[in-house]
């Protein structure tokens, strides 16, 4: 890796507030876009499991789609508003332990923050998700986690979002460098999702230009179809 390139410059910390939200409007919304049928292949496809409410899940099983208004009940049947509030409490704690040296990291990249991130709580969905310009939806589990790295994840996809939608870069190779940027930022949480093509070259690419992302994703889209 080149020295120059790793050099955190001394700056001002951006002052990035968090925003946590739940409701069970909310709940039903995420519970709704899931039964989506490009949305439940897309999943099924990428080896996503999807969480839904139990009498959706049955619902599901027999081959039938829920109306709104069933998947309303059973969503509010399900509603815990003391569970979200605790994790509410918890990940503001963590956000605010950890957001100085994350923010600082996250700003070498050269990309612009947003001025506030969104975190929406929910029981369903894949895990994590995130929305431009700067949503993040996170599942809340059982029980209570104290770990913020599903968030910092989708954090750092919000960052280079842009960019691997300008290159037209393919799903695993977007997931592969956030991961390798992440375990960069958060190196005794090192973890790596499934092999993209072009792995080893990717990786590669990325110890080579760490942390200039912009030419890191310009160079894998040398590397020709699948990345």
């Amino acid at each position: 890796m080149n020295p120059e390139n790793t050099k955190i410059e001394s700056r001002e910390i951006p002052e990035i507030g968090l925003r946590i939200e739940f409701s069970p409007q909310h709940d039903a919304e995420m519970v709704r876009d899931n039964l989506d049928p490009e949305e439940i292949e897309w999943n099924r496809t990428m080896g996503y499991p999807c969480r839904l409410p139990n009498k959706v899940e049955e619902a599901v099983s027999r081959g039938t789609i829920p109306t709104v208004e069933e998947i309303i009940e059973a969503v509010t049947a399900e509603y815990q508003s003391a569970r979200y509030e605790q994790q509410s409490l918890v990940f503001t704690e963590a956000w605010n332990e950890q957001r100085d040296g994350f923010i600082k990291n996250l700003s070498t990249l050269g990309v612009p923050l947003p001025n506030e991130y969104i975190l929406r709580l929910t029981r369903y969905g894949t895990g994590g998700m995130y929305k431009l310009p700067n949503e993040i939806e996170v599942i809340v589990n059982d029980p209570i986690t104290t770990d913020f790295h599903t968030p910092f994840h989708e954090m750092v996809h919000l960052t280079i979002e842009d960019l691997i939608v300008e290159h037209h870069i393919g799903h695993w190779t977007k997931e592969r460098l956030v991961d390798l940027i992440l375990n960069m930022f958060v190196p005794e949480k090192k973890y790596l999702q499934q092999d993209p093509p072009h792995t080893k070259q990717i990786d590669q690419l990325f110890e080579q230009y760490f942390p200039d992302v912009k030419r890191i994703i310009e160079e894998i889209t040398t590397l020709g179809r699948g990345a």
